[in-house]
Order: structure tokens, then C-alpha cells, then sequence
């Protein structure tokens, strides 16, 4: 392939750096598919095994440099271990298509970890919109063979933070890392469709009950220093004060996508007075010694409370880092080794379902990403049937179809091509 990409430049007299595509089957047969006059987004793969700095030696070449004054001859380029690249993206690997995601970046902190490369657009704070491609970070580790390269990579994905309101696919790509034929590197272009379709992707994106049990801990304990914290003349005094014995334990109820936690916990008086706190805590059925060892960042704001720390479960150390949005009490909490996850704290008072929400029930079908309706496909009073196109949406360069979900007749068409819609806006009502 090497030989051929290289009398294809020569045909078209092409100077400077560029891209040959190829296709290769099964058989190890390679078939032309494009050239690009350009770097490609895997061009750090190359300078990981070479150690070139290939966008320096294009505009070198561009200024009038040849090969061989930049000592660049064919034979004497280096070839150094093994390189993986891949690309973390805003969107929804749970779903058929993979649909885009919008929303902001709270914290962003790539894994510091040697010969682990990020090339990234993103910083804490960032806005993802509908307007560009979802990519947030090219990772790339460089190691001394495929099997060290994984491992490396591995350890970036569970250990690179990234939280707030957007989507990732930072767990599909672990998933696709540690999946047996994957490592073997015996598998095709159709490898989603033949290991890892949607329905297996949904499963393997929930958190074992172990991890969630780990996340909500380290939920509860966050939430439980800031209203600590917030306290200051009743710090002697157990929340929910009663000289009851059966009321001893308190309780915060966590909701998330996959289930609604309720962490019961129960502070210890005669604990490690090292520690911040000490407690029993009940949670998935199981009763367990926790201890808030040290904090080691806590930044308030009006809108924002921003916390790390150290903790203790069931002697086992960890490090989580918390994000606590004060509007609405959302928590969106990373644990090393394990990963991100948003947890609402529920009131312990009961909240009425809003007019929205009821909306729902009868029909109206809602924007479930932010994006531009490009085009509008029935009218009011059209018989529409089950799978019929209702609508199509384009966001970060996918259209994706709004089908209808059962027989019936359109009725209010709330939005007109063109607009641009957030997550969760009415688009359109069907009536039975």
C-alpha cells in the first residue's frame, strides 16, 4: 500500500503532506479509495511510531524544503512500538445512530499519563452546540506493543474527567477496548453490528451495582459536607435531630436515567476523629463503613459548588470529584477508575408533574437533541401510520428522522423548518 500511495502522488504531481485511503478485505487485497491533499484526523498515530512532527515537516515543504535536506529518506524512517488513536465524542452510543449531544462541560481533566496524547478543542466551561462536529478529544497512547497501547488507552478512559450536561461516548470506547475480539484485532468493519449491536451497548453502558454503589456514596458524602458546611451553629447536632432510636438513620434519595437510589446513613460518634466524618451507610442492601477522609478542593459560588476528596469504603481508598449545580440540586460526580455519572437529588418533598411533562401522554412528540428542523414532512390532519417520517432534524452534521410511533392524525405543528430547537421542546402533536 505504501508503494502504491506513493505512485499515486507522483501521477498527479502531488508536493507536500497527504492522506491515501485504501480499503483491504479479508484476503489482505487493497482497494483505492481516495487521496486527501491534507493531514487526517489519525496523523498523531504516525508521529507517535516515527517521533516526526508532521505538521512542522509540511510547512517546511510548503517554504521549499526537500526531502532530503529534512533527512527525510524512506529507509531510515523509524518505526517505534504500537500507537492507538480514538475519538471522544459528544453523542449517544446507547442509540441505533449514535445521535450527536449538546449541553455544556462543567470540568474537563485528561488523564496525566506518559505517552498519552489529547488533542482536544474542549475546556472546562466549554458549549457544545448543533453547529460543529461532535469531536471533544483525540486520544492517543503510543506504547511498546498493541497490547501495552490498549492498556494505556484503557487507563486515559477511565481516568480522564469529563463532566456536565453533555453526552460522551467514553464508555462505549472502553467497552470496545476491553471486548475479547478487539484485542485479538481479528474483526471487520461490521464488528458493532456482530458483537456490539444497541441492545447489548445499552447494557454494558449501566454502571455495575458495585460502581453505582461507589458513586452514590461518594454523592451522598459530597452533598452531606456542603449542607455540613452550611451549618455551622448545629455541627454538634445529628441532622433530623430525635431521641427516637428507630429514626436514627437519616436519608438522601438519588434519582438517575436507570433507577432512584436511597443512601441511609448514620453518622458514628466515636469514628476516626482524623477523618472529616464517619458513617454507616446502607444502600443497595448492603450496610457499609464509610469515612470522609480529607478535602482536598471546595469552591462556592452562587450558582456552583465545585468539591474534591477523599474517601473511605469499607477500607478501600478513592478519590471522586464533585459538581454540584445549586439550581436544581444535579450532581455530576467522577470517581477515579470508574467513571462520571449525574445524580438528582430528589426533595424530600412531593412536587406535582408539570403541564409539560402531562403534555406528553397525549401525543406531542419532543426534540430529544438540540437542533435545526430542516424539514417538516406531514401536515395538520394528515393520517400518518406507525414508522411514518414526521419530521427531519439536523444537528453536528446528521440528520436523524422523527418517526411517528403509532397510527393516528396530526394535529398542532408547533415548529417551521428552520428553527433551531433545544432538547425537550414540543415539535409536534398526534392525536389518536
Amino acid at each position: 500500500m505504501g508503494k502504491a500511495a506513493i505512485l499515486i502522488a507522483k501521477a498527479i504531481d502531488y508536493v507536500n503532506a497527504g492522506t491515501v485511503e485504501f480499503i483491504v478485505d479479508r484476503n489482505k487485497n487493497f482497494y483505492f479509495l481516495e487521496v486527501n491533499t491534507r493531514l487526517q484526523v489519525e496523523h498523531p498515530i504516525t508521529e507517535a511510531i516515527t517521533g516526526f512532527d508532521i505538521v512542522e515537516l509540511q510547512i517546511k515543504i510548503a517554504m521549499g524544503a526537500s526531502l532530503h535536506s529534512l533527512g527525510l529518506v524512506q529507509d531510515r524512517i523509524p518505526r517505534n512500538g504500537h500507537a492507538i488513536e480514538c475519538r471522544l465524542y459528544a453523542e449517544d452510543a446507547t442509540t441505533d445512530q449514535f445521535l450527536p449531544s449538546t449541553g455544556t462541560i462543567l470540568e474537563w481533566i485528561p488523564a496525566p499519563l506518559p505517552n498519552v496524547r489529547y488533542d482536544s478543542g474542549i475546556d472546562s466551561g466549554s458549549r457544545v452546540s448543533i453547529y460543529y462536529d461532535p469531536i471533544l478529544c483525540k486520544i492517543v497512547a503510543h506504547g511498546s506493543d498493541r497490547s501495552h497501547a490498549i492498556s494505556l488507552l484503557q487507563k486515559s478512559l477511565r481516568d480522564t474527567l469529563v463532566l456536565g450536561s453533555v453526552t460522551t461516548n467514553q464508555r462505549f470506547l472502553l467497552q470496545v477496548l476491553s471486548h475479547p475480539i478487539f484485542i485479538q484485532g481479528d474483526y471487520l468493519t461490521n464488528f458493532l453490528d456482530l458483537h456490539m449491536p444497541t441492545e447489548f451497548r445499552s447494557q454494558a453502558e449501566k454502571f455495575s451495582e458495585e460502581n453505582v454503589l461507589n458513586l452514590c456514596i461518594a454523592t451522598f458524602l459530597s452533598d452531606w459536607y456542603v449542607r455540613d458546611k452550611q451549618r455551622p451553629l448545629w455541627k454538634h447536632v445529628r441532622s433530623r435531630f430525635t431521641n427516637m432510636p428507630d429514626r436514627s438513620f437519616d436519608h438522601v434519595t438519588l434519582e438517575h436515567k436507570d433507577g432512584v437510589y436511597k443512601i441511609e446513613y448514620q453518622t458514628v460518634k466515636d469514628g476516626d476523629k482524623s477523618n472529616i466524618g464517619n458513617f454507616i451507610v446502607r444502600v443497595l442492601g448492603s450496610e457499609i463503613p464509610v469515612q470522609l477522609d480529607l478535602i482536598k478542593e471546595f469552591q462556592e459560588t452562587p450558582n456552583f459548588i465545585r468539591t474534591t476528596f477523599l474517601f473511605t469504603i469499607d477500607r478501600i481508598k478513592r478519590t471522586a470529584r464533585a459538581y454540584i449545580d445549586c439550581a436544581d440540586q444535579r450532581f455530576y460526580v467522577f470517581c477515579s477508575g470508574i467513571g462520571a455519572i449525574l445524580l438528582k437529588k430528589k426533595s424530600r418533598f412531593k412536587t406535582t408533574t408539570s403541564a409539560v411533562e402531562e403534555s406528553g401522554l397525549n401525543g406531542i412528540y419532543k426534540a430529544y437533541m438540540a437542533g435545526k428542523v430542516v424539514k417538516i414532512a406531514v401536515q395538520p390532519g394528515d393520517l400518518v401510520k406507525s414508522g411514518d417520517v414526521l419530521l427531519i432534524m439536523e444537528s453536528m452534521k446528521m440528520e436523524t428522522k422523527i418517526n411517528s410511533s403509532k397510527d393516528g392524525v396530526v394535529g398542532e405543528i408547533y415548529v417551521k423548518e428552520g428553527a433551531v430547537v433545544q432538547e425537550g421542546e414540543p415539535l409536534l402533536m398526534i392525536r389518536d
